[in-house]
């Protein structure tokens, strides 16, 4: 441990003898973080007993680098056709190196980035894609940006990107695989971070899960895109939908104020029947998943499901309310719903249920602790838990322990421009965001405006 927490590299000790070469090779190959370029000696250099070491693999793939003459165009047919191809063929490639691998025993997570290295040249200087070095780079010497071209002055961005820019960086979506291998059984978790901006296409991403038989994991942060998937075999399920108030001014109305789909909400409530964890933000009203259960005359019992975690657009001051039913009677209908869905779930440690949108939010917070179980609600403008709403919540751990629920009282929550600062306040238990992800979204929001 002394020697892996100093500056030369651990190779140089495995090169001592081969006693010690074990020890350095498992710390070495545990995280490798791979180039397209790279996929060649990768195939070549693990293998044998160092493919156990290895528990995770992030593929970085770069696009072509673009021009300021085109940062702003529209994206010719000429580009499509030669960058399209690009991510598909990169990931089919380490599909085709794993896809020998045996299934192991122990996990293996495999993770994708892509963007080109001119976008943060241009107009997204303070957007964080993951490129090799670039991030480290960053926040060792932070930048003031200062380029009026891109309307960046002394460190701020002062207008929005154009459209046409936005696009270039979001709008990808063609990802074809090749047609081998059919599966790849060592994989147990895939990882797609919200650096990974360029959309990938549900369909595209169903073909992918296919072929992962083995996969226990998923972590999913896409930008606001149409449909989504719900993979069979996860016990473990984490999406995060991310999005710009600011960018999204510039979309339709029907993609700004969208209203989450009821038949999502309740699939997800099915498939939540044999997850362990679930951490669904901003893809489904959290309304419409315990409502779901309501049409089947056998009632649900989620045996398995530990934590979960989801987000409501009730959960407002009621100038962002956006549905017409959102009045305190159905905010209070709403809590009693999750409370009776929570006494169906006996390995339930923790139940939170969130909200942001331009500034405010709140959450609830349950916490099934035998000694101390806990219901906390915090927003912004001070939200109060109706009587009603905590005699529900009471009976929720007394089945599991003598000891009453507490209702703590908590300040109210900091109205912050940052989605991610006002995250970073909440105390939401792990798996909503990726820390990484989140240290990125903190950091963006900073800059902008």
């Amino acid at each position: 441990e002394l020697l892996a927490q100093g500056e030369r590299r651990l190779s140089s000790y495995a090169s001592v003898c081969r006693e010690w070469q074990s020890v350095m090779e498992e710390h070495t190959f545990r995280r490798l973080k791979l180039r397209v370029s790279c996929l060649d000696e990768f195939e070549r250099a693990v293998v044998g007993p160092r493919r156990r070491y290895v528990k995770h693999v992030w593929l970085n793939i770069e696009f072509r680098p673009y021009t300021c003459r085109v940062c702003q165009s529209p994206l010719s047919e000429k580009w499509k056709y030669r960058d399209t191809p690009i991510m598909g063929q990169a990931i089919s490639r380490l599909f085709s190196i794993l896809g020998t691998w045996p299934s192991a025993t122990d996990e293996l997570t495999v993770e994708f980035s892509a963007q080109s290295p001119s976008d943060s040249q241009h107009w997204f200087k303070d957007y964080h894609f993951g490129a090799h070095g670039a991030d480290e780079a960053r926040d060792l010497l932070p930048v003031q940006f200062h380029d009026p071209v891109h309307y960046w002055e002394n460190g701020r961005q002062l207008d929005l990107p154009p459209k046409h820019a936005l696009w270039r960086l979001y709008g990808r979506s063609g990802v074809r695989l090749q047609p081998e291998p059919a599966t790849v059984p060592a994989v147990t978790g895939l990882v797609i971070r919200r650096q990974c901006r360029n959309r990938i296409l549900p369909k595209t991403l169903q073909e992918i899960l296919f072929r992962l038989g083995r996969l226990k994991c998923l972590v999913y942060e896409p930008w606001r895109v149409g449909e989504y998937f719900l993979p069979r075999n996860v016990k473990r399920l984490s999406l995060f939908e991310d999005f710009s108030e600011d960018y999204l001014r510039q979309c339709p109305v029907e993609i700004q104020r969208r209203t989450p789909n009821r038949a999502v909400g309740e699939a997800f409530a099915r498939r939540s029947i044999d997850l362990e964890q679930l951490s669904v933000s901003f893809i489904i009203d959290a309304c419409d998943f315990f409502r779901a259960h309501q049409h089947d005359l056998t009632p649900w019992t989620w045996n398995h499901l530990q934590s979960l975690v989801l987000t409501s657009p009730l959960l407002a001051p009621l100038e962002h309310r956006l549905a017409p039913d959102a009045t305190p009677e159905r905010i209070s209908a709403f809590l009693r719903e999750a409370a009776a869905a929570a006494l169906r779930m006996p390995r339930l440690e923790i139940m939170a249920l969130w909200n942001y949108l331009e500034g405010d939010g709140g959450v609830l917070i349950y916490t099934r602790d035998m000694r101390d179980p806990v219901l906390t609600l915090q927003s912004t403008w001070g939200m109060m838990l109706e009587p009603e709403v905590r005699e529900a919540w009471t009976e929720v751990p007394s089945r599991y322990t003598p000891v009453e629920l507490r209702f703590p009282i908590l300040p109210l929550l900091d109205v912050v421009r940052s989605r991610g600062d006002f995250i970073q306040q909440l105390n939401l238990p792990p798996g909503v965001l990726d820390p990484g992800s989140l240290s990125q979204m903190r950091r963006e929001g900073r800059s902008y405006r």
